[in-house]
């Protein structure tokens, strides 16, 4: 009698053990599902996000190339004309600063002085000439290669008065080379990265208006 009783009490507790079991590992599922939905949510937002500025990036870059070649087509050259397409590039890709260095030949040397620039701040400490293979301005003419600068040299940081010297600076300088030749070369500071696809946008620029430098500087 006494042996069926317990029979009957162990066999409830491990009936009544089992059902509870079976309701938290319900309710564990149940959250572990959702979290998983919500992860896989979050990872498709940040991807569709990634891709969305993906896309866009080269779509702004090519609309700015558009344009550059708009204020070719309908404005008058000149130092304003010039000054028009610092602003506007540099105002694109997101610059603090832009320059444009034009080729000059003094006393049969080649340099390149500054001519125009965008939000510079000019005063005595300001180096307005460099010649060819000097500093980074006539070291990008003489290689005629692009240059993208993760931290621009202290000792370049006068160039641009205002940057301050605490700030890390990243420098994209872009020779115009028309004729085997660096005609011109184009400056711009910035306090964020220069990525690829911009680089290539302002190099597709430099390759434009290089075969525009006699016509852009006719009235300078």
């Amino acid at each position: 009698m006494y042996t069926l009783f317990f029979i009957s009490i162990i066999i409830n507790i491990f009936l009544i053990a089992w059902v509870i079991s079976c309701h938290f590992n319900v309710k564990f599922n149940k959250v572990k599902n959702i979290k998983t939905n919500e992860i896989q949510q979050s990872d498709t937002t940040t991807t569709d996000a990634l891709e969305s500025k993906n896309i866009s990036e080269p779509n702004t870059y090519e609309a700015l190339e558009k344009e550059i070649i708009s204020l070719l087509q309908n404005n008058k050259a000149g130092l304003n004309l010039i000054e028009n397409i610092l602003h506007k590039i540099s105002q694109s890709v997101e610059a603090v600063q832009g320059a444009f260095y034009l080729k000059k030949l003094k006393e049969e040397t080649v340099c390149y002085s500054l001519v125009a620039g965008y939000a510079l701040i000019i005063n005595g400490k300001n180096q307005l000439e460099f010649k060819c293979g000097e500093g980074l301005i006539g070291q990008a003419a003489k290689d005629m290669k692009m240059m993208n600068i993760n931290s621009a040299p202290v000792e370049h940081r006068y160039v641009y008065s205002g940057l301050g010297k605490t700030n890390k600076v990243y420098l994209l300088i872009c020779p115009l080379v028309n004729n085997n030749s660096s005609e011109a070369v184009m400056e711009f500071a910035s306090f964020k990265p220069f990525s690829e696809p911009l680089e290539k946008c302002i190099m597709n620029i430099g390759l434009l208006l290089a075969n525009n430098v006699s016509s852009l500087t006719t009235q300078s």
